[in-house]
């Protein structure tokens, strides 16, 4: 008679198959209480405001735009008690503009921030009088102590080099306390940065290893920069924070746009985009290519064994299958490769050239990022979101490396998710959310 003593009888099975499903929950929910942060509140926010009369009465049924780049992001019209609300808008510089039959359209400038919620007060007045602009200063209401700026695709094309996708000027231009050493971008003393796409962070435990950038200049729409007194949350070794507003194709119509350079040293840096879209879904797609006989910083004024050389992809799909709900899909396919700088015969003497004939970096930066925002009512959002992100750093020896040829090749991957829950009322707002990866 066969021996059945190893084989677990059906309902056992059953029951371990239970066990593990559970545990592995378990460990799941774990993994995503152990790193709680509120990374959505730093890419998103609301404005509100209300529209009345010159004589201080509520203007009902008055239409409202969010505009960025004079195309509107977002309409709207104001209740019964004239106020209005846009619950889920991306970090940025925008213009509000208010308009009602009978009265004299009105717009301003409107800047949203992290830890910062506009509240807009209109004054119409009727059609045919002038109305009468009073400016006044005051303080803001912040609701974070976090010094916070916004570098916009703007201020990016209008400075020579920020727009180069090896190339850290929008951040050291624009940003206090930032520069770049040995190579690598630097905050108030330290290079640990954490760079989130759309307000979901980009996990990145070595990111001392990497030259290549997060995100190509070219991209972005919106980056807000975040240095200093950040909360617990945020970890201790965290010396900057980048978010990537990217761009969109709500805010193109059948565009393509081709972006050819050349410059001294071999130097090209050359873009090629596409962007489009239809009344609920749109598109935005770039590839990229570089070179530049001149890529890393040398160690002596001779330039030699210093090319540079990349390829990049990048898309974020946008649909909106009705005024409540919107999906997006952000994903980039980068490579680089960086010949590290040679000294010439003269110097082998010096100890900080010797050893260095022939070394290349070779390194790869792929995410994607699939977020689902539902707005469970007019002054509240839940947003979900799934990642992957895969980071290469291979480091190989040239062949006249003395005593050794040295070879370092390390790659990771982490799959992570993120759930947020933004909740205004008035001029009080709350913000939770759980973030967890592998």
């Amino acid at each position: 008679m066969a021996d059945r003593s190893a084989t677990p009888a059906p309902n056992a099975r059953y029951r371990l198959q239970i066990f593990l499903f559970l545990a592995g929950a378990a460990a799941l929910v774990f993994l995503v209480l152990l790193f709680p942060v509120p990374a959505r509140a730093a890419a998103y926010g609301s404005v509100s405001g209300m529209v009345r009369d010159d004589s201080g009465r509520p203007i009902p049924g008055a239409n409202v735009a969010l505009e960025l780049d004079t195309r509107a992001i977002a309409l709207g019209q104001t209740d019964s008690n004239g106020r209005f609300e846009f619950p889920q808008v991306a970090i940025g510089h925008y213009m509000l503009t208010v308009s009602q039959r009978d009265f004299a359209s009105l717009s301003q400038p409107v800047t949203v921030k992290a830890g910062y919620f506009p509240f807009a007060q209109i004054v119409l007045v009727p059609a045919g009088r002038v109305p009468e602009v009073t400016v006044t200063a005051s303080l803001p209401v912040v609701a974070s102590v976090t010094p916070i700026t916004l570098v916009s695709q703007q201020d990016i094309e209008n400075t020579p080099g920020a727009g180069n996708v090896n190339s850290q000027t929008m951040i050291t231009d624009y940003v206090p306390g930032a520069y770049q050493a040995h190579d690598m971008l630097h905050m108030r003393g330290g290079h640990q940065t954490n760079w989130l796409i759309d307000g979901i962070e980009i996990p990145n435990t070595n990111i001392a290893e990497n030259l290549g950038p997060e995100i190509n200049p070219y991209d972005i729409q919106t980056l807000g920069a975040e240095r200093g007194s950040y909360g617990a949350d945020e970890g201790d070794r965290t010396y900057g924070i980048f978010n990537v507003i990217p761009k969109s194709g709500f805010s193109s119509d059948n565009q393509a746009a081709l972006d050819v350079t050349a410059g001294n040293f071999g130097q090209t840096d050359d873009n090629l985009s596409v962007a489009s879209h239809t009344d609920n879904f749109a598109y935005y797609a770039s590839l990229e290519g570089n070179r530049s006989n001149l890529g890393l910083q040398t160690p002596v004024s001779q330039i030699i064994h210093d090319n540079s050389q990349g390829l990049g992809a990048f898309t974020n799909l946008q649909y909106k299958p009705g005024p409540q709900d919107s999906v997006s899909l952000i994903a980039q396919l980068r490579q680089d490769v960086y010949q590290v700088p040679d000294c010439t015969v003269p110097l082998a003497d010096d100890p900080y050239c010797v050893g260095q004939f022939g070394d290349v970096q070779s390194e790869a930066d792929n995410f994607a990022l699939l977020s689902w925002a539902h707005t469970l009512s007019g002054n509240a959002v839940l947003t979900s979101s799934v990642l992957y992100h895969f980071e290469r750093s291979d480091y190989d020896g040239g062949a006249g490396d003395y005593p050794n040829i040295t070879h370092y090749h390390h790659g990771s991957q982490y799959e992570g998710l993120e759930e947020n829950l933004r909740i205004s009322s008035g001029r009080n707002h709350l913000d939770v959310g759980v973030f967890g990866f592998l």
